[in-house]
């Protein structure tokens, strides 16, 4: 009996934990032929961002501000991403559905929504892909002032 409601609470919890999620299963980022999370494979798909953190400064309480990070995949296989996951509710990406062939480029969106917040934000987005290494983190910040 404490099984069967073990696993039926397990089950709840893993269905609860959404998040945006491509089009690829997370298994991908285990894929020894790409990259397998643990060591470094020379064929694996490889992130190159313009940059990891963009500060949208002083903004007013209430905006919802949203910056593109702009990428390369400068592997040699190509670059699939299955989820994109912000550190609060506040904080959502978009990210493309369909696999970067190596040499191509892609954005990322993320769109943070000041709404009820003030003070200095620090939020993240962690990418899961099938790149070396698997996690990539982005970051935005913003001084949020009431109007």
């Amino acid at each position: 009996m404490k099984r069967i409601i073990y696993c039926a609470f397990l089950a709840l919890i893993l269905s609860s934990c959404g998040g945006d999620k491509g089009n690829y299963s997370t298994d991908l980022i285990k894929n020894d032929l790409s990259a397998n999370g643990k060591e470094k494979n020379e064929n694996a798909p490889r992130f190159k961002f313009e940059s990891l953190e963009h500060d949208f400064g002083k903004v007013t309480q209430g905006e919802k501000l949203t910056y593109s990070f702009k990428f390369v995949n400068e592997g040699k296989t190509d670059l699939l991403i299955s989820q994109a996951s912000g550190s609060c509710g506040c904080t959502v990406a978009e990210f493309p559905q369909d696999a970067i062939a190596p040499g191509k480029d892609g954005v990322i969106s993320v769109t943070l929504n000041t709404e009820g917040k003030k003070g200095t934000l620090h939020k993240t987005v962690t990418i899961y892909a099938n790149t070396y290494p698997a996690e990539t983190i982005l970051h935005i910040k913003a001084l949020v002032e009431l109007p």
